[in-house]
C-alpha cells in the first residue's frame, strides 16, 4: 500500500510539474493523499474484520476493555493507595476516617475516580484506534460503544467503589467483583442481554447504508 501510494504521489507529480494533464484531469484524479486515504480505506473495509463489524465493535473490544481496567486499577493500587496511606499516616490498606476528616475523603475519592475515569477514556480510544485501523465507519458505532462503555462503567463502578461504610465514618476498601459472587445469576443476565443488545446494534449500523455513491461519483469511478 506505501507503494503505490509513494507511485501515485510521484506520478501526480509529474503530471503536474510537466503539465501533461489538464487542470479538468487533474481535478478529476484529485489530491494523492485523497485518493490514498480511499483506498486504504477500501481495502481495509474488504478485509475479513473490516467486513465483520459486530467483531470489530464488541467482541475485539471486551478483552481490551478488561485489561484496561485491570491495568489501570493494579497500577492505580500500587501508585496512589501508598501515597493515600502515608497522607494519612496509617500502614494499613483498610482504614477509617473521622466524619470531620473530608480531605482524606476527597483523597480517597480522586483515587477511585482515577480508577473509574481514566480505564474508560482508554477504553473508548482504543475502540475508536481499533475501527480506523480496520476500515470501519466507527461513527456509526456509536450507540453500540455508548452502551458498552456505560456496561463498563458499571462494572468499574462495583470493581472499585468501597464495599462497606459505618455510620459516621468512611472505609477505603479495595473492591472485588462482589457482584457475580453475591447475585451470580442476575449479574449473568446482565451481561448478556448487553452484550446481545450491542452486538445487534453493531450488526443493525453494519447493514446500514447511509452514503451510497451519487451518479455522478460512479462516472468518475468509471473512467
Amino acid at each position: 500500500m506505501r507503494r503505490t501510494v509513494r507511485e501515485m504521489a510521484d506520478h501526480y507529480d509529474e503530471l503536474l510539474g510537466e503539465r501533461i494533464a489538464s487542470d479538468e484531469a487533474l481535478r478529476t484524479l484529485g489530491e494523492p493523499e485523497v485518493l490514498a486515504s480511499s483506498i486504504t480505506r477500501d481495502y481495509r473495509h474488504r478485509t475479513w474484520l473490516g467486513r465483520h463489524a459486530w467483531v470489530v465493535f464488541w467482541l475485539l473490544p471486551l478483552p481490551i476493555a478488561t485489561f484496561i481496567a485491570y491495568l489501570v486499577y493494579i497500577l492505580t493500587i500500587e501508585a496512589v493507595m501508598p501515597c493515600v496511606i502515608w497522607a494519612c499516616g496509617v500502614t494499613e490498606e483498610s482504614f477509617v476516617l473521622g466524619p470531620l476528616e473530608t480531605w482524606k475523603i476527597a483523597i480517597e475519592l480522586v483515587m477511585h475516580l482515577v480508577i473509574l475515569a481514566l480505564p474508560i477514556a482508554m477504553a473508548v480510544a482504543t475502540y475508536r484506534w481499533l475501527a480506523i485501523r480496520l476500515g470501519q465507519p466507527w461513527t456509526r458505532q456509536l450507540a453500540a460503544l455508548g452502551l458498552l462503555t456505560y456496561y463498563f462503567a458499571v462494572t468499574m463502578v462495583e470493581l472499585t467503589w468501597p464495599a462497606g461504610d459505618s455510620p459516621g465514618n468512611y472505609i477505603i476498601d479495595i473492591g472485588t467483583f462482589d457482584g457475580f459472587v453475591k447475585q451470580p445469576l442476575a449479574q449473568l443476565l446482565q451481561t448478556t442481554f448487553t452484550v446481545l443488545l450491542g452486538a445487534g446494534m453493531v450488526w443493525q449500523a453494519a447493514n446500514r447504508r447511509l452514503d451510497r455513491a451519487s451518479p455522478e461519483q460512479c462516472d468518475v469511478a468509471s473512467h
